[in-house]
Order: C-alpha cells, then sequence, then structure tokens
C-alpha cells in the first residue's frame, strides 16, 4: 500500500511551494469515500529536501504523511504527501489540516 502510494504522490502533487504557507488559498478537493488518495504535494526547489517535520490530521477521515521522492526544478529531490482517506460510506465536506514548522494550512476535502 505505501508503494503504491508513494507512486500516486509523484504523479498527483500539487502543491509547489517551498513553505506550507505559499500554499494557502489550493482549490477544495473531490475524493472518493473509503479510498486513500493524494491531496496535497510539498518539495522545495531551492534545496531539494523537506523537513519530515509534516503532520496532518483530518476531522472525520484519516490523514497521511508520506516521505518520497521526485524530479522537480529540473534536479531530483525529496518531497512529502497528504493523503486522505475518508472513513467507507461518509459522504460531504471534510477538512485536513496540515502543519509545517509553524506554518498550517487546511485543505477542504469533498467526499463523493
Amino acid at each position: 500500500m505505501r508503494e503504491a502510494a508513494a507512486g500516486l504522490l509523484l504523479a498527483c502533487a500539487t502543491a509547489t511551494s517551498p513553505a506550507l504557507a505559499q500554499s494557502a488559498g489550493m482549490a477544495t478537493k473531490e475524493v472518493p469515500a473509503g479510498k486513500t488518495t493524494p491531496i496535497v504535494g510539498i518539495w522545495n526547489c531551492q534545496t531539494g529536501t523537506v523537513s519530515d517535520n509534516v503532520q496532518a490530521v483530518a476531522d472525520k477521515g484519516k490523514a497521511e504523511v508520506i516521505m518520497g521522492k521526485t524530479e522537480r526544478c529540473g534536479k531530483p529531490g525529496e518531497m512529502v504527501g497528504i493523503f486522505c482517506t475518508p472513513p467507507p460510506g461518509f459522504k460531504g465536506d471534510d477538512t485536513v489540516h496540515i502543519y509545517q514548522r509553524g506554518f498550517r494550512l487546511e485543505q477542504k476535502v469533498i467526499v463523493r
């Protein structure tokens, strides 16, 4: 499961900021109930590294942080993927709270 999720991380990362604060204002994501889905990717073009001190918590479902590798900004580097798993059968809105080095992002999720 983690290997498949790490592969999705490379294909589905959506944030392009070196600091989580720059990711504010991201579009609401639609995700299926009961399925683990990538919703946010974080990387740093300047250093190619990302702090492993990233945390994520979902209001209603489960949020998971997975470190991975990426090819961004013309060079290989690290990235962090945030994955959301809403409860099976749940329909409605959820929020994933993401924290990194004092910055906070609330990613809105619509569960279909």
